[in-house]
């Protein structure tokens, strides 16, 4: 396996219940663990995510589409769990933010 390869054994709805990022404060320094034990910043995974669905999603529409669309031509509204406590919602606003979402 390639050394720059982070491989999560959970999708991050699985993490609800035994998760961090519920249970426990969550910060710009939290790490989580892949598969292989390695170490990675939360919100770099995160981030990575993140940029990953928008990526998919303007793949998604312009395939569909005649017209193309850019990354402009967008707005993102990234929503989450109401159950989530303020510390959270700050670190996934801040991982959306490494992406340049907007946030309003």
């Amino acid at each position: 396996m390639h050394s720059d390869i982070f491989v999560c054994a959970k999708s991050l709805s699985s993490l609800r219940k035994d998760s961090i990022y519920f249970s426990q404060a969550v910060h710009d320094g939290t790490e989580i663990k892949d598969i292989t034990g390695k170490s990675m910043k939360a919100i770099d995974v995160f981030s990575i995510c993140i940029e990953h669905l928008k990526e998919n999603l303007l793949t998604e529409i312009n395939k569909r589409f005649v017209v193309d669309v850019s990354r402009r031509d967008v707005h993102y509204v990234l929503t989450v769990p109401g159950i989530w406590g303020h510390a959270a919602k700050m670190f996934m606003r801040k991982a959306a933010a490494q992406v340049r979402f907007k946030m309003f």
